[in-house]
């Protein structure tokens, strides 16, 4: 079957049930396949190839026939341009995708492909509902990136947000069972909020300013990109803890005539090193204090709880947590049975008071009925 368009603009024809535009650009005759069976598809597509030659914006990386690893390429390359931290994250979602796109052409990645693919990764190999989602919006990306037509992606639903937050006795417990070099990053965390991998680890004596008693993370270094203040003087446990890693740091550099860059490390009998992973270590407290499956990000959690108790209004919380819209500080304000019972509380003081008015004002004597004057 042939369906002939207006003469220069293209037409659309079926190979198979497959429909197919044909066009030319550049002297050289173009061929796309819709990889639909629907008509109206290679139509909208035809007039969407002639609108951007018409207006000039038609290009050839548009045209080209990608492949699979040429998004993945192009998604890598702008997060090593642009120093983003998760490029491991990105990186294990396209090994996830490679099992089954691997050697594709971009073109050939199609919304029933892509549902298939999530139903496969939920169904068959039990992967979470959001580290699917994860993949498929740095795929999604890449073909943004990459400059070619992206597909309609199937959307996930998530409804596994975390709610965990830590009492002081528990989180005080796990410190306990924790190694030495770990609990002052634990505890800093768990005073501020921040995070612990990207945030308080990679913290440097350089970004500490002493004499003001402030930590100052250089910007780009925060996972918003901006740069952040904590008065950490003002809090005597957060001084407590940068004044003795100083100290520590500084007895190191003495005894060993090595500097100690880092404010968090640890001493090995070969060298001093920076802290690169804790998740070990920090599972196995949790199930020895007797609460397993707790994580690291509950303490940020808990300390967005702990400002909003303290009183700290939510732009000041926010900053200093490094949260930039309220929404997201909104979700990290987890509530518990003992902000319940201090609302209730506050509403039995209103309803005394409101008695106590009654009383105040006297009582209203019922009218009496029946025979008789009063």
């Amino acid at each position: 079957m042939d369906a002939r368009t207006e003469r220069g603009r293209g037409r659309i024809y079926q190979r198979g049930s497959i429909w197919w535009i044909q066009y030319f650009f550049n002297g050289q005759d173009r061929r796309e396949s819709t990889h639909s069976s629907n008509r109206k598809v290679a139509e909208k597509l035809l007039t969407k190839r002639m609108a951007a030659k018409d207006a000039g914006t038609l290009q050839e990386v548009t045209l080209r026939r990608l492949r699979f690893e040429d998004l993945q390429a192009s998604i890598e390359g702008e997060y090593q341009l642009n120093r983003r931290k998760s490029l491991d994250r990105v990186q294990d979602a396209f090994q996830a995708l490679s099992r089954t796109f691997a050697g594709w052409l971009a073109s050939a990645i199609t919304e029933d492909r892509l549902t298939k693919y999530a139903n496969s990764r939920i169904d068959e190999e039990k992967a979470a509902h959001a580290t699917v989602r994860y993949e498929l919006a740095v795929l999604k990306r890449a073909f943004r990136l990459a400059k070619v037509p992206c597909p309609p992606f199937p959307s996930i639903q998530v409804r596994n947000a975390r709610t965990g937050f830590f009492e002081r006795q528990d989180f005080e417990a796990v410190l306990t069972h924790l190694p030495a070099y770990l609990r002052p990053v634990m505890r800093v965390s768990y005073l501020t909020g921040w995070r612990t991998l990207s945030e308080v680890l990679p913290l440097q004596w350089r970004q500490i300013d002493l004499q003001a008693g402030l930590i100052r993370p250089d910007p780009g270094t925060t996972k918003n990109g901006e740069g952040r203040l904590f008065p950490f003087q003002s809090l005597p446990g957060l001084a407590e803890v940068i004044q003795s890693q100083w100290e520590a740091a500084q007895e190191i550099q003495r005894g060993r005539g090595v500097i100690v860059p880092w404010v968090f490390f640890r001493v090995t009998h070969k060298a001093i090193e920076p802290i690169k992973s804790y998740k070990t270590a920090w599972a196995t407290a949790c199930q020895t204090a007797g609460i397993p499956d707790r994580l690291v990000h509950d303490l940020r959690r808990t300390a967005a709880r702990n400002l909003r108790r303290a009183g700290i209004p939510e732009s000041v919380a926010m900053e200093l947590l490094g949260h930039k819209t309220p929404e997201i500080f909104r979700r990290y304000d987890i509530k518990n049975e003992q902000d319940l019972t201090h609302a209730v509380e506050k509403l039995a003081a209103f309803h005394a008071h409101e008695a106590q008015l009654r009383d105040n004002h006297g009582t209203i004597t019922p009218i009496r009925t029946g025979a008789g004057k009063p």
